[in-house]
């Protein structure tokens, strides 16, 4: 009888122990976190900077992503026959300078003696403005640019500058010119505009297209 208790124990003792075995292996430890669950299942970072510089540069030259000064764009431009026949063209813009205050004044005065000083609380601006023709599907006939026309001034608050005869002054090589393939014009663009106003220049094409710019490098 004593045996046969005995030999009870045993087996109880085994399977307790087996037991405790098994549910001990149930204790999971987390592997390793992977680049991948850090960043996001399925991100891939690289793509997205790529992408946002993507973005960036297809938006340059819009209001809110103003083409710096110094820096080159190409633009969509259209040269009309002279029985107004659209002809392709693309022309390069680059704004080189921008003068204001009393020198620009000195400038504009010393061009010519009838020029009218500004008004008070406004001051004159000149922008040095490069313009190439890069392509043109035709041969034939120029590409015509002109300040107040294909240039114009928009102040930080958005309103465009309009044209006052009061203020409409001569200055030394101004932005105008008829332009075939390949030829290059450098000139002023002048507008009379409030003081310390951070304006924008916008160059707006035959194409019915508008490239904003920067004074501001």
């Amino acid at each position: 009888m004593l045996y046969k208790r005995l030999f009870i124990v045993m087996v109880l003792g085994i399977l307790t122990f087996s037991l405790t075995a098994c549910g001990g292996g149930n204790t999971n430890t987390p592997a390793p976190p992977t680049e991948e669950t850090e960043n996001g299942a399925g991100t891939d970072l690289t793509e997205d900077t790529e992408e946002g510089q993507q973005n960036q540069e297809d938006n340059l030259g819009k209001r809110s992503n103003p083409v710096p000064m110094g820096q080159t764009v190409t633009i969509d431009e259209v040269i009309y026959d002279d029985d107004s026949n659209p002809h392709d063209a693309k022309v390069s813009v680059t704004l080189l300078d921008v003068t204001r205050g009393q020198e620009a004044w000195e400038i504009i005065k010393a061009e010519n003696q009838f020029n009218e000083p500004p008004a008070e609380g406004y001051e004159y601006a000149l922008v040095e403005v490069h313009l190439t023709v890069e392509e043109a599907d035709t041969q034939d006939y120029a590409l015509f640019v002109t300040d107040g026309w294909n240039i114009q001034f928009v102040s930080d608050d958005g309103k465009a500058y309009e044209f006052d005869p009061n203020y409409s002054v001569v200055v030394p090589n101004a932005f105008e010119g008829n332009l075939y393939e390949g030829a290059e014009l450098t000139g002023y663009a002048v507008q009379h505009v409030r003081e310390g106003d951070n304006f924008l220049v916008k160059y707006s094409s035959n194409a019915m297209k508008d490239t904003f710019f920067s004074i501001d490098e």
